[in-house]
């Protein structure tokens, strides 16, 4: 979003201020849905070590909570994303088709 804001030349038109709200406006809805993915993988990843009984996935570092602790958000999210992007791909490939 910063880089759409802060583009070389600026916005002179009404039609790239308004471009650029709506490109602003995109990122923000992404960054919302990523968001909550990351709390949703979060709470899956403590359900599941809950149901198996496990309070930390490592012993590494006592109290730490493990690499799984660090990763679930990242994890989640990141299989969240990349099939959001292959889908958006997918419906652009057959829009442009058509």
């Amino acid at each position: 979003a910063w880089m759409t804001l802060t583009r070389p030349g600026g916005s002179t038109y009404v039609e790239d201020a308004v471009a650029v709200g709506v490109q602003v406006a995109q990122y923000a809805v992404v960054g919302v849905i990523l968001a909550i993915g990351g709390v949703t993988g979060d709470l899956i990843e403590s359900l599941l070590k809950r149901e198996c009984g496990v309070k930390d996935s490592s012993a590494i570092l006592p109290g730490f909570g493990g690499v799984l602790d660090v990763l679930d958000s990242v994890l989640f999210v990141g299989a969240f994303a990349v099939a959001s992007a292959t889908a958006a791909a997918g419906l652009w490939l057959i829009a442009s088709a058509g």
